[in-house]
């Protein structure tokens, strides 16, 4: 404490207290003035001392000690009652332990606001059940949200309902601990979308109201993590999805190579016996009946091997619609009861020059499209016309001349704009898991475009899809030779090594040949082959192109070393792209699997005569 004089602003005295403070004796406290201690100007410190004359007042400062030493202050000035000359009263408090605090926590909130405002992550304050008290101005660029749309909402009000409960389990864990915890959900921006958050909590204890806490929570944008994650997850689904196709595939394709081998036997069985039946026989109705089958039955194979992709591609001029009709048969079994079929084929010339099997796989695919869209059932339409190129609007580029227009549509719950956008990419799909590879259209647009066609789809949610696929047809069928008349088998001549693993192919073919007049040696394997070849000379070779232990082709190319101008015929049910696989050069031809014996006499002897 000290007594001022109001005029002179000079010491007049100070208690023990103040002297030790400032490190005066008390006889040297009378000589000093007041601001000889404060550094607050002469001005401001007269100004302050009158206003105290009057009313007192208190004010901060900052006073310098003898030491030189700099403490803050707290003065509080007061007037002394009819004093002459004019007195005030001061009492001095040292708060310099309070301000250095303040300072402090002042210096690492402006630190931790900086750090707050600039970061990139998210962070923000909740309380103890997650209303927000703060968040940071990333709010507004991760989420859309400013401070104000935020402070008072409860996190839970946009995260994901699914995953609210997983949200709300994060702050009960909180609530007995100071640990932290993370926590990823999706959480929902200003435009309505939803975006991957990792968020880190931790529970932290009001310093001046104990029991009380907030919970300080850090987020991340982790989105392009999760699109990287599931995009790696899809890659393995589609890995073993491919995995478990190609089985699949392997299966088909074996069972279907199996199955032409008795074809074979059957076919050509049942030619012999209409050869040999009388024109007025009773029993031929009865083998054109097994030979229908048979076909029928070829045709099924066909499209195994198609689906296992092991079938050999044969570019022929084909009639649309009745390939249409054909493999109609079979997508009423395929689709279910619950779903009707209508067939308006109005091509009047529906010749292209297609591969068989992959226009019936296009069918098939889209077929099962169809069904899969329309699990309650509905209605599907299978359309052929003919149409001109101008008549196909912004369809572009569409192939020149005269065109078959081929649209399969269904009645299902159709496809948005941004399905039907991406509804050609490989491993795109929208079925269920393990329902679908995505491959489907992705198959169908390559085929097409093989055969120098396009194909486009409508679609709208609720009105169901429709794909439309133009071919160019074919100016005449001309190309296409009418079924001939059966034809008697000409004779032919020579000694043919026959190498086929299968008995039943094995004992037809050698019963064609020798009927057709060959000398026929039947081996069942590429060994004995070898050895037969090196006792006698053989003027063609037949054989089978997949045997246990040495192929075909592998038979084939030993042989050659000794004869290489030897007439080779292959024969195969199962063989990816057989002729560009076994290279077919002079000399040397292909018979696919099941042939008839007319087909394989012929064969024989176009490779004899070249």
């Amino acid at each position: 404490m000290a007594l001022l004089d109001a005029h002179t602003l000079r010491v007049i005295d100070a208690n023990e207290a103040a002297c030790c403070f400032y490190g005066y004796a008390r006889s040297e406290a009378s000589a000093l003035r007041i601001d000889d201690v404060s550094l607050v100007e002469v001005p401001e410190l007269a100004a302050r001392v009158q206003r105290a004359l009057g009313q007192g007042g208190r004010y901060p400062s900052v006073h310098r000690l003898r030491s030189g030493e700099l403490r803050d202050v707290d003065v509080a000035l007061s007037p002394v009652p009819d004093s002459d000359p004019p007195l005030v009263f001061a009492i001095i408090q040292d708060v310099t332990p309070r301000v250095t605090a303040e300072n402090a926590l002042a210096e690492r909130e402006a630190r931790f606001r900086l750090l707050a405002e600039n970061a990139t992550d998210l962070i923000a304050t909740h309380d103890a059940v997650g209303i927000f008290v703060y968040a940071s101005p990333a709010s507004e660029r991760l989420l859309g949200f400013r401070l104000e749309d935020l402070v008072g909402e409860a996190l839970t009000t946009f995260v994901h309902p699914e995953d609210q409960d997983l949200v709300e389990a994060a702050f009960r864990e909180l609530s007995g601990s100071l640990e932290g915890t993370t926590v990823a959900y999706r959480i929902r921006r200003s435009d309505r979308r939803f975006t991957w958050f990792e968020t880190t909590l931790r529970r932290v204890e009001s310093s001046t109201q104990r029991g009380n806490a907030c919970v300080v929570a850090v987020s991340r944008d982790i989105s392009d993590r999760k699109r990287a994650e599931q995009a790696l997850h899809s890659t393995e689904e589609q890995l073993q999805q491919a995995q478990k196709m190609e089985t699949v595939g392997r299966l088909a394709g074996g069972m279907a190579h199996d199955f032409n081998n008795l074809l074979t036997a059957i076919r050509g069985n049942a030619e012999f016996l209409h050869a040999d039946l009388g024109p007025e026989s009773p029993l031929r109705s009865d083998i054109e009946q097994i030979e229908h089958a048979a076909e029928r039955a070829a045709s099924l194979t066909r499209q195994l091997l198609a689906f296992s992709r092991k079938h050999v591609r044969k570019l022929e001029t084909l009639e649309l619609n009745e390939v249409i009709r054909e493999i109609g048969r079979m997508l009423r079994r395929l689709i279910g009861e619950d779903i009707e079929v209508f067939f308006q084929l109005n091509g009047v010339n529906s010749w292209v020059f297609a591969d068989q099997r992959q226009v019936e796989q296009v069918i098939l695919n889209l077929a099962i499209n169809a069904r899969d869209a329309m699990p309650s059932g509905g209605k599907l339409y299978i359309e052929t016309q003919n149409v001109e190129p101008g008549t196909l609007g912004g369809h572009t580029p569409v192939p020149a001349g005269r065109l078959v227009l081929l649209s399969i549509i269904d009645t299902g719950f159709g496809m948005d704009d941004a399905t039907r956008k991406r509804a050609f990419e490989p491993f795109f799909t929208t079925k269920e898991e393990h329902r679908g590879t995505g491959l489907g259209l992705v198959s169908v647009r390559g085929i097409v475009h093989q055969a120098g066609g396009m194909v486009w789809l409508e679609s709208e949610v609720g009105h169901g899809t429709a794909v439309r696929i133009v071919l160019p047809c074919m100016e005449s069928a001309s190309a296409r030779e009418p079924p001939s008349a059966r034809q008697p088998m000409e004779a032919g001549s020579g000694t043919v090594l026959l190498v086929e693993d299968e008995e039943v192919v094995r004992t037809l073919a050698r019963r064609v040949l020798e009927r057709t007049g060959y000398t026929v040696v039947e081996v069942a394997g590429a060994h004995e082959a070898l050895e037969r070849w090196a006792q006698q000379r053989f003027d063609v070779v037949v054989t089978d192109v997949v045997m246990p232990g040495m192929g075909g082709k592998e038979l084939v190319a030993q042989l050659r070393k000794e004869r290489p101008s030897v007439p080779v015929v292959y024969m195969s049910g199962y063989a990816e792209d057989a002729p560009s696989a076994l290279g077919l050069g002079p000399r040397t031809a292909f018979v696919e699997k099941p042939f008839t014996g007319t087909g394989l006499a012929e064969c024989i002897r176009d490779v004899m005569r070249v």
